[in-house]
């Protein structure tokens, strides 16, 4: 169950991502943006994303994988409401939603590496080398599909709904509903057996052994309370 929590937030944050570029194309037709205000408002959500990584990646190492995760959630649906409510102020709709797509960046970017990370950390005694690759693959892999989503989604919208206004909002907003519906489901997800090992000191140090062997180097991870197949490099 936690592998398709997993796989189904990545599709979205990736969706999130993508979105953005035709949704500007679309308000160009009922406000003032400039080529330069298009520019921004995408480039906002990769700095956004890179900023999301120092922090989260940071604050996981910290408190854990299982609450940074919830919060990256928390962020990444708060900052959408906020970009589908965004108002045409003094400042213009352009600052609104530079920052509030900024601030879905840094949640994407906190979010979307927690799900490879967690996949990576739940290899238990039961999973092989194979099962963990298949995992990680299949999580990675929904940066593609959440890209495929973003368009058939615009494509939908814009054949059926006449007014851009509206488009615009139920674009950017079409990810709101089922990031509420994983937040729910990602309380459940419990911490990963690695990382609390490690906060616990139950892991001895960790010896690296680099022996040269017909010309392969094998590097050994040596763990007492665990046996770790030898890595042939």
């Amino acid at each position: 169950m936690d592998q398709y929590i997993l796989c189904i937030g990545y599709l979205f944050t990736t969706y999130d991502i993508f979105v953005i570029n035709v949704v500007v194309d679309i308000m160009a037709n009922i406000y003032d943006l400039t080529d330069f205000n298009n520019t921004v408002l995408k480039f906002s959500v990769l700095c956004g994303v890179i900023i999301g990584h120092l922090i989260f990646g940071m604050l996981s190492d910290k408190i854990g994988r299982r609450y940074t995760y919830m919060i990256t959630s928390c962020l990444i649906i708060l900052s959408n409401i906020l970009s589908v409510c965004a108002q045409d102020t003094k400042y213009g709709i352009f600052v609104w939603l530079t920052i509030t797509r900024f601030l879905l960046g840094v949640g994407v970017g906190g979010d979307s590496p927690l799900s490879a990370v967690l996949t990576s950390e739940s290899v238990n005694n039961n999973n092989n080398i194979e099962t963990l690759i298949k995992n990680l693959c299949i999580t990675c892999s929904m940066k593609g599909f959440g890209e495929l989503l973003s368009s058939i989604v615009l494509v939908v919208i814009t054949q059926t709904i006449d007014n851009p206004e509206v488009q615009w909002r139920l674009a950017l907003g079409f990810s709101i509903l089922p990031m509420i519906v994983i937040l729910y489901f990602r309380t459940g997800i419990k911490e990963t057996r690695l990382f609390s090992e490690i906060k616990k000191n139950r892991y001895d140090k960790i010896s690296y052994n680099s022996i040269d062997n017909d010309g392969d180097d094998i590097i050994n991870l040596g763990y007492e309370s665990e046996s770790f197949t030898d890595i042939i490099i």
